[in-house]
């Protein structure tokens, strides 16, 4: 699929086109790489419920990818990834806790 053609259907409401969107955007695969616009989409597709785009959103604050360093929206970013079944969170999730210093 051609990048016009994902960008037309992430725009039409397509999570898994929004998701990839936003991928390519992070990576810079087939566009110019942008952490804005890849936050954008990743948004889009985390507010679908998209685990995915939720792990990724909670790197980019965990890590300051595009955004400021936000350790309270990296933890909630990790939570909602690991309550949609994304992948094991724990250790980020623990990370996330000790910068905060919540223990």
């Amino acid at each position: 699929m051609s990048f016009y053609d994902l960008l037309k259907k992430a725009e039409q409401g397509d999570i898994i086109s929004s998701l990839e969107l936003a991928k390519n955007y992070y990576s810079g695969r087939g566009v110019k790489k942008d952490l804005i616009e890849a936050i954008k989409w990743f948004n889009i597709a985390a507010e679908d419920g998209s685990g995915e785009a939720e792990y990724y959103l909670a790197n980019c604050y965990y890590f300051g990818f595009g955004v400021e360093k936000n350790y309270k929206k990296a933890l909630d970013f990790f939570l909602r990834a690991k309550k949609h079944y994304y992948m094991d969170c724990s250790s980020m999730i623990s990370d996330c806790i000790e910068e905060l210093k919540l223990i």
